[in-house]
């Protein structure tokens, strides 16, 4: 992969792209970041597919690292509204409150879903982790950010991908902490 370049999209405001592209960029990966959202990238595959020769491999892509809603976003009137969870079993309903809260940008309620769903025995805990981790993230409170990202790695049951966002993840947050050497290291 060192010869080839990658490209980050940014779909939302650029402060996490930017990072993502810093970081690949520290690991010696030629980099770039397209602006402009998806329908950007969108544009700038479509391109690319017709002009690459059919024996060229596929240029990797990457993407925010932080799959949550935007940053600093403020709760308010939305198009959907978050599901009030009232119905299945106990895991289930405060899973769905914590999902509807953290898709409002509601962190704090978020965190405490996502804590209940977890003390309930929800089934797939690493998804309540991650979540969890990335509203803590969002919120500022790194050291538990990284508990819940570094739960998420030493677990037995985590897939590959949820081990690579989670090291994404935490890369992110020493990123934060401006802790670079522990950052490279979960990139890499």
């Amino acid at each position: 992969m060192e010869s080839q370049t990658v490209y980050v999209y940014c779909c939302r405001g650029g402060m996490r792209s930017n990072s993502m592209a810093w970081l690949l960029s520290l690991c010696g990966y030629p980099t770039v970041l397209l602006q402009r959202g998806y329908k950007a990238f969108r544009t700038w595959v479509l391109a690319w597919v017709d002009r690459a020769p059919a024996t060229e491999a596929a240029a990797p892509i990457a993407s925010p690292l932080f799959l949550g809603p935007p940053v600093g976003k403020k709760a308010g009137p939305t198009k959907k509204k978050p599901d009030t969870g009232t119905g299945g079993p106990a895991f289930e309903v405060a899973f769905r409150k914590a999902k509807g809260h953290w898709e409002e940008g509601l962190w704090p309620q978020a965190v405490e879903g996502f804590s209940a769903a977890l003390a309930a025995g929800h089934p797939r805990p690493n998804v309540c982790r991650e979540r969890r981790g990335l509203c803590y993230a969002e919120l500022g409170q790194w050291a538990e950010a990284l508990a819940d990202f570094g739960s998420v790695l030493a677990c037995s049951t985590a897939t590959p991908a949820m081990v690579v966002q989670a090291c994404l993840n935490r890369a992110q947050v020493y990123v934060q902490l401006g802790d670079e050497a522990a950052a490279l290291k979960d990139v890499r």
